[in-house]
C-alpha cells in the first residue's frame, strides 16, 4: 500500500509542463463554439446530430439546414539541443485549413419520426516542418484528413408523462493520412577484397 502512496506523491510533485497539438476538430458549428460546446441538449439546431441525434425530433422547423465551416490556423514549435549542446527553437510552418460541415433534418409526416444527415470532419490538421530542423529524421511533414458521413433516423414517444427521444445512425468515414520524414542515410564501410 504504501508504494500506492509514494506512486501517487511522486507523480503530483514531478510534474512538468507540457504541450501538445492535436488532429480532433470539435468546430462543428458556431453555435456550438459559442456555447462553449455545451450544445448536448441543444434542440433549435440540426448540428445538435454531431452530438445528440435524438434532439432532432424537437426541431421547430419541418426541414432544418446548417452549413458552415471554421477556419484554424495551427502553430506548433520545437525547442531543442544541438549537436553542439546549444539550445534552438525550430517554428513550423504556417498552414491554413479551411473545416466545413453540413448538417440537415426532417420531420417526416410519421408523429415523433425524424431523419438526418451530418457531413463534418472529426479530425484532420497537419504540421509542415523544414527540412533540416533537428527532428527531420522523425517528421517532416504530417497530415491528416478525414470526412465522416453520418444519417441517423430519431423517434420520439410518450412512456407514461415522460417524453422519450431514442436515435440511431452510423458513421461512414474517409480517410486520409500522410506521414514524411527523412531517413539517416550511411554508407558502410566498402569492403575490401581478399587475396
Amino acid at each position: 500500500m504504501k508504494w500506492i502512496y509514494v506512486t501517487v506523491l511522486f507523480a503530483l510533485f514531478s510534474y512538468q509542463s507540457l504541450m501538445s497539438g492535436g488532429f480532433q476538430l470539435n468546430d462543428h458549428s458556431a453555435r456550438s463554439v459559442g456555447m462553449g460546446f455545451s450544445t448536448i441538449a441543444n434542440i433549435n439546431d440540426p448540428s445538435s446530430l454531431y452530438y445528440n441525434p435524438a434532439a432532432m425530433v424537437k426541431t421547430e422547423s419541418v426541414f432544418c439546414v446548417s452549413v458552415g465551416a471554421s477556419y484554424i490556423m495551427p502553430g506548433a514549435s520545437f525547442t531543442g539541443n544541438t549537436s553542439l549542446n546549444q539550445q534552438i527553437t525550430t517554428n513550423a510552418e504556417q498552414w491554413n485549413f479551411l473545416i466545413p460541415h453540413l448538417y440537415a433534418s426532417w420531420k417526416t409526416p410519421v408523429e415523433g419520426l425524424s431523419l438526418g444527415a451530418g457531413v463534418f470532419i472529426p479530425f484532420g490538421l497537419g504540421t509542415r516542418w523544414d527540412d533540416d530542423w533537428s527532428g527531420r529524421h522523425t517528421a517532416l511533414e504530417t497530415y491528416l484528413q478525414t470526412i465522416e458521413i453520418n444519417p441517423n433516423i430519431a423517434y420520439s414517444f410518450t412512456l407514461g408523462e415522460m417524453p422519450i427521444s431514442v436515435s440511431a445512425g452510423f458513421g461512414y468515414i474517409l480517410g486520409n493520412v500522410e506521414l514524411k520524414k527523412k531517413l539517416d542515410v550511411f554508407s558502410p564501410e566498402p569492403l575490401k577484397a581478399k587475396r
